[in-house]
């Protein structure tokens, strides 16, 4: 399946809405491009937007090179980074495998 199943009355509103409440609680209102996928990759999703951040921060002053090619190494570290928060919900089984 390619996203949250539309098929249940309860649980697609009630995930949807708990992500959406999530966000205000964090005074993000707007929306949400990264509410698009199957449970665990939305959670993925919400996991990255809560550490990219501080990841950045980290890690972005000790690249080396040009901008080109410190923004391509960037972009290999955070999807590094999301396999890893992806592969660890799944072995965690934080959500059920749709």
């Amino acid at each position: 399946m390619h996203g949250i199943p539309e098929d249940s009355k309860v649980e697609a509103p009630a995930f949807t809405d708990a992500i959406r409440m999530y966000r205000q609680s964090k005074e993000q209102y707007g929306t949400w491009d990264m509410l698009c996928g199957n449970e665990g990759q939305v959670l993925s999703n919400l996991v990255m937007e809560e550490i990219l951040p501080e990841l950045k921060n980290m890690i972005g002053p000790r690249l080396k090179g040009k901008a080109q090619e410190r923004h391509r190494v960037w972009i290999q570290v955070s999807d590094a980074v999301y396999r890893m928060v992806y592969d660890f919900r799944r072995r965690a089984g934080l959500t059920k495998q749709l």
